[in-house]
C-alpha cells in the first residue's frame, strides 16, 4: 500500500539490491516491485506485536540470513556473525 514503509531490504533473485529498508513505499515503487515479480514485502506494523508474530519476524530473518550466507562456511565466526545480524533485524 502506498505510503507503508519497508521493513526490510527487497532483493530480487540474484540478491540485487532492488529497494533498501525504511524507504516509504509510492505508487511507483510499488509498481517496479509487481515488474520485478517480488510478491511479497515486509512492512513496518506500528501496532505491538504478539509473540506469535514476533516468533514469524525472527523465523523470517532466520531464513533470510541463511539464504545470503550459504555460500559462506559454516565456520565459529560466519555463525557468530549471522546471529548479530539476527539480533540487530529483531531490534529494527
Amino acid at each position: 500500500m502506498p505510503g507503508s514503509i519497508l521493513a526490510y531490504d527487497v532483493l530480487d533473485s540474484r540478491e540485487n539490491l532492488l529497494m533498501k529498508a525504511g524507504l516509504k513505499l509510492t505508487v511507483q515503487s510499488l509498481a517496479i516491485l509487481e515488474r520485478k515479480n517480488i510478491s511479497h514485502i515486509h512492512i513496518v506494523d506500528d501496532v505491538i506485536q504478539t509473540p506469535e508474530q514476533l516468533e514469524i519476524i525472527k523465523k523470517t530473518i532466520e531464513e533470510s540470513l541463511a539464504f545470503r550466507f550459504r555460500k559462506s562456511s559454516s565456520s565459529p565466526e560466519m555463525r557468530k556473525l549471522q546471529s548479530i545480524l539476527l539480533a540487530y533485524q529483531l531490534e529494527k
